[in-house]
C-alpha cells in the first residue's frame, strides 16, 4: 500500500493514479481472458 504525504503535488498524484489505473487494467483484462477460457472449454462450439 502506498500512502501520500498531505499536500501531496499534483504532478506526483496524477503518476500514482496512472500506475494504479494501468494495474487495474491489467487484473481485469487477465481476469476476462481466464472467463474466456473457462467458457469456450465448457462450451466447445
Amino acid at each position: 500500500m502506498d500512502f501520500i504525504e498531505k499536500p501531496a503535488e499534483l504532478q506526483v498524484l496524477t503518476e500514482k493514479i496512472k500506475r494504479a489505473k494501468a494495474k487495474k487494467m491489467l487484473l481485469v483484462e487477465k481476469k476476462t481472458e481466464e472467463k474466456l477460457k473457462q467458457m469456450l472449454a465448457t462450451k466447445q462450439w
